[in-house]
């Protein structure tokens, strides 16, 4: 990186306002000149959040520029819970077999225990032996 600079807002607790850079690429040797911009921000408590902002890039050897605009959304409230459902969308909620039975439970355990044993001793068999 090369010729960066930043500008920030001293009335908003320092919040950037704007981010330059100039980057070479060793893959080609070309320079390329990207701008952020970042137009508004929010403040949540002390933080400064950027919700919208603008990337333009340039290549200097092409002359080629491209510009790219992101916009973020706060809310101040959490959203309902019924967004975190299907039917909310009009989807159909899946229906999940029968929870764990205890005979499953016990054979998972089991299972568990016989890999740890396995575990165990495979480990014991590969350990040099104190003879030699």
């Amino acid at each position: 990186l090369s010729d960066t600079y930043l500008i920030c807002d001293r009335s908003r607790g320092w919040a950037i306002v704007e981010l330059g850079q100039t980057a070479i690429y060793s893959t080609d040797d070309s320079a390329t000149q990207t701008i952020h911009q970042i137009s508004e921000s929010h403040m949540l408590e002390n933080l400064c959040i950027a919700t919208r902002k603008g990337n333009e890039s340039t290549q200097e050897e092409s002359g080629f520029s491209s510009f790219t605009e992101f916009e973020t959304e706060i809310f101040d409230e959490p959203p309902a819970k019924e967004v975190f459902y299907l039917s909310h969308y009009g989807l159909p909620e899946p229906k999940f077999s029968r929870p764990w039975s205890r005979l499953s439970l016990g054979l998972f355990a089991a299972a568990a225990v016989c890999v740890l044993a396995w575990f165990i001793s495979n480990r014991r068999s590969r350990a040099p032996s104190a003879a030699a």
